[in-house]
């Protein structure tokens, strides 16, 4: 007889590593869109760049801004249509009561503003940053130069409720001159009729001072009142 075997089956209990993988998801956190505060940059024309100042600021749900404007001694120009798109980054503002609408749309991302300038048929490239950027004044060789000619005087007078103030340009002597008063729009000479940026305006401080330089010192002798020469008082 086939002596019975019994079978021993032998349990071996093979350690299993189980690994737990954490799958840590991150959440996108939206950047913020900080578009207040102070920017510096230029407008991208042909000939040299055109340095702007610009602050913008929100108060009760609503922006508003100013800009600067060095080569053409504009300051503290009023911005209009102020509008700020937290989600898309979208910025754009337009230069208030100034010809052609001058307005600047672009795209706030990794701390710059970019995208176009336009006013009329002019576009141009823009970029603002939080940095200071610097600041060259223009040559001026045409710039009338002491001692002048004639005499000047600072004076200040009232349009209703806003006081403006002005340099008068008088020849010298006691008779009677004709006079006249220069006024002059900021910015209004960005762009040319053929689209293409023309430079600082030619109204600007600076071609004030020459034209009251060439009328007052002419032989017609001109008294000339120039209110742009000095800044207001109060906006006008």
């Amino acid at each position: 007889m086939t002596p019975f075997r019994t079978a021993k089956f032998v349990n071996i209990a093979v350690p299993v590593a189980i690994v737990s993988v954490l799958a840590t998801a991150t959440p996108l956190v939206a950047q913020t869109v900080n578009a207040a505060g102070h920017w510096e940059g230029s407008i991208e024309a042909p000939d040299q760049p055109l340095v702007v100042l610009v602050d913008l600021e929100q108060a009760d749900g609503a922006w508003s801004g100013t800009i600067d404007i060095p080569a053409q001694g504009a300051d503290d120009l009023p911005l209009s249509d102020v509008t700020v798109d937290v989600d898309s980054g979208a910025v754009r503002f337009t230069i208030d009561g100034v010809l052609g609408e001058p307005t600047f749309e672009g795209t706030l991302a990794d701390g710059e503003i970019t995208g176009d300038f336009t006013q009329g048929p002019a576009r141009l490239p823009f970029k603002l940053g939080r940095e200071a950027v610097k600041v060259e004044a223009p040559p001026r060789p045409q710039e009338p130069k002491p001692p002048l000619p004639y005499d000047e005087e600072e004076v200040e007078y009232r349009n209703g409720d806003v006081t403006i103030a002005g340099t008068l340009t008088l020849p010298p002597g006691e008779e009677k001159v004709p006079a006249a008063l220069l006024i002059s729009i900021p910015f209004a000479a960005v762009y040319s009729g053929a689209g293409v940026a023309a430079g600082p305006a030619s109204s600007s401080p600076h071609a004030a001072a020459i034209s009251a330089n060439a009328m007052t010192a002419s032989s017609t002798r001109w008294a000339l009142l120039c209110p742009e020469r000095r800044r207001s008082l109060e906006p006008l």
